[in-house]
């Protein structure tokens, strides 16, 4: 009797593993069919927004490249203004392609911060300067205020400290209809090296009901349904505020109620720019004369935007109109620099670049590119590529590129950082 109950317990366990066992797969394949279809929706993501990313920014480099070279030169009085609502749409739109593409990157986990020396106060005021014709389109007043005890000369991402700046600022904009907007810089916490950063938003606008203060930080989300329809915008703002400052080292906060404005701030660590040697002067082309660039582009409207922006600054500029002959031109002739489109007929830059990486060329070059997303990023770096400069080309980022790669014709007399304490209440367009 004992050996029967023994037997049917034993069957009984078996039975039950074996349920266990078939359920335990069913669930796995289930798991990697899951995994397998999110994969593919990755990649499919990945390969609209690269498609996207390029056949907007190409087009978009002609306009705010040529716009750029023409407000540089003379031209009549009546036509600046007309360019330069061209040039600030353009750079509207430019702002919102980064921040898609940035989300992705940051949601992928390879955002790389660009640390360098900058000026913190021109910097910020840069930022509320961009904006001041659209406060005063809408009659608010829009200011700066900088902490005179403030080491202005700092170490870290300008490029990304703007575009937190640029979209807090723009968002207080937007939902001010009467008063004031004003940016805020305080220090707080510093040492011999390093000094940490308040910076503060406050906007007299319509202010956020506390139930929707804890989704505001979230992509794609705005504080109520009928935001989008009055003031328009993306969602995606203030997500990438959060995720920047984040990956800046620091955190970002809110204080609001409705009908008294709101309040967005955070504190970043800078280290200070301990010598005039570590700081480049801002407004100064660099000068690379006697130097020679190669550009490989099929796009005839951004070869022109290449060579107008690389000849002001004195290089001499050779045009290769695919992959195929920027390798045979490389092979027959001596550059400096190679910069290399991504997408171009018969051979592409990577193909392109490992082809001149086979050949033994060792010199530097960078990928300038509409496409930027990571996976395109990766294959041009592993293809040999130094690194990559994105269209709509900057002029800061070229040029500091360009310093990276080409070094600079320096003054006898490194630049002298300024002494003076910027004034409480700076207007904008001072």
């Amino acid at each position: 009797m004992t050996n029967l109950i023994v037997s049917l317990l034993i069957y009984a366990l078996a039975s039950q593993l074996e349920k266990a066992i078939i359920e335990s797969k069913k669930k796995t394949l289930e798991l990697n069919r899951a995994l397998e279809s999110e994969k593919q929706a990755s990649a499919a993501q990945s390969q609209f927004l690269a498609t996207m990313s390029h056949e907007i920014r190409t087009p978009l480099n002609g306009i705010l490249g040529l716009t750029d070279v023409l407000l540089s030169h003379k031209i009549t009085e009546s036509a600046r203004p007309n360019l330069e609502k061209i040039q600030r749409s353009g750079l509207s739109l430019n702002r919102i392609l980064n921040d898609i593409l940035d989300l992705s990157k940051l949601n992928a986990g390879k955002l790389a911060l660009e640390i360098m020396p900058f000026d913190l106060k021109a910097t910020s005021k840069d930022c509320v300067a961009f904006y001041a014709q659209l406060a005063q389109n809408k009659g608010i007043s829009l200011r700066i205020n900088v902490d005179k005890t403030l080491n202005t000369w700092v170490v870290g991402d300008a490029t990304r400290l703007s575009q937190v700046l640029n979209n807090l600022i723009s968002n207080a904009i937007k939902f001010t209809q009467q008063g004031s907007v004003t940016l805020v810089l305080e220090k707080r916490e510093t040492s011999p090296t390093h000094q940490f950063v308040r910076f503060t938003i406050t906007d007299t606008g319509e202010g956020i009901d506390l139930v929707d203060q804890t989704r505001v930080f979230d992509a794609f989300t705005q504080a109520n349904s009928s935001i989008n329809r009055v003031h328009g915008g993306t969602g995606l703002g203030l997500q990438i505020v959060k995720s920047l400052v984040e990956a800046m080292g620091g955190a970002v906060y809110l204080k609001s109620a409705v009908g008294e404005g709101s309040e967005f701030y955070f504190e970043l660590p800078f280290e200070i720019a301990d010598s005039a040697n570590d700081v480049q002067e801002k407004d100064k082309t660099p000068l690379f004369s006697n130097l020679t660039v190669l550009v490989a582009e099929d796009n005839d409207i951004n070869q022109v935007v290449a060579k107008s922006l690389l000849e002001d600054t004195g290089l001499k500029v050779t045009i290769a109109n695919n992959g195929n002959e920027a390798v045979e031109i490389a092979q027959k002739q001596h550059f400096d620099l190679i910069l290399m489109d991504l997408h171009m007929p018969e051979m592409n830059g990577s193909e392109a670049a490992l082809a001149l990486r086979q050949a033994n060329i060792t010199i530097p070059i960078i990928a300038f590119t509409a496409a930027v997303v990571v996976e395109e990023i990766d294959k041009a770096l592993a293809s040999g590529m130094n690194g990559y400069l994105t269209k709509p080309v900057n002029k800061i980022e070229l040029y500091a590129m360009l310093t990276k790669y080409l070094g600079r014709e320096t003054p006898k007399e490194g630049p002298v950082l300024p002494k003076e304490n910027i004034q409480s209440n700076v207007d904008a367009g001072s």
